[in-house]
């Protein structure tokens, strides 16, 4: 990692620092700026198109977190000081804290500009290198590539409640993952796999298997069709016997060929 020459002979460097909000008095701070500092914003969008059109409709679907990344050296300026701590303590910061039952919130600054000054949380810490140790056994130095999310409070009681004046949200549009079903599908977006039939007949030309990255039709969670109750379906054992299940235990158990 190159050193920040420059800016030393100036007088003036500004190294980058972690303060965690959660546990006073904790902060890290390297000695130097941060290497290679890079931040990442931006939005996902899902795409559909259909019989003759030019275009395809575009739809926001969410925004993604900003990322921070950058390269950070610390090292021991004399051989008094230790930086066992300093590691250690980056290292706490991606790990799930016992009184918080999450990671810390921390603030990252640098200098100061607003968009590199922000709340985040440390989503990972890699390519640790340890430099060559003391006579003493501690480190002298260590470089590690440190990677943040930025991070927003959220509050479902904060949230906007749906009324006359403010219009329930428009028809939207998702991806799906790996191994998806109707059902889960309908589990993350109304809290209920019940509904994945709902979502099946609004997107007549997806096949009943759903191959990942297909763009499913979604209704609001207020629209009628999805308030409305779905009863679970009726699966016929082998012994004769009818047994009620919901849809997606009956999708995902083993199924059988003889009667049982």
């Amino acid at each position: 990692m190159a050193i920040p020459i420059l800016g030393g002979l100036r007088g003036k460097t500004w190294p980058w620092k972690l303060e965690d909000l959660d546990h006073k008095g904790t902060v890290i701070e390297g000695h130097f700026a941060p290497e290679n500092l890079t931040l990442n914003a931006g939005s996902t969008f899902g795409e559909t198109t259909g019989l003759n059109r030019l275009n395809p409709v575009i739809q926001f679907l969410h925004g993604n977190g900003r990322q921070f990344s950058f390269d950070a050296l610390i090292f021991a300026r004399d051989t008094t000081k230790k930086i066992e701590e300093a590691l250690e303590g980056i290292l706490k910061l991606t790990e799930r804290a016992p009184d918080l039952k999450r990671p810390p919130v921390c603030r990252f600054s640098v200098g100061h500009v607003e968009a590199l000054n922000d709340l985040v949380v440390v989503s990972s810490v890699g390519g640790i290198r340890i430099a060559e140790l003391r006579i003493d056994g501690s480190l002298r130095s260590f470089e590690a590539r440190i990677n943040l999310i930025r991070y927003v409070p959220f509050s479902v009681e904060e949230q906007p409640r749906t009324s006359a004046e403010s219009p329930a949200p428009s028809t939207r549009y998702v991806k799906t993952l790996d191994n998806d079903m109707f059902e889960q599908v309908a589990q993350r977006e109304y809290g209920d796999p019940l509904k994945g039939v709902i979502i099946k007949a609004e997107n007549p030309g997806v096949g009943d298997t759903l191959e990942a990255g297909e763009t499913l039709k979604i209704l609001p969670a207020d629209h009628p069709t999805v308030r409305a109750r779905v009863a679970p379906s009726s699966i016929a054992l082998g012994n004769g016997k009818t047994q009620r299940k919901d849809l997606f235990t009956a999708r995902g158990e083993t199924r059988y060929l003889y009667g049982v």
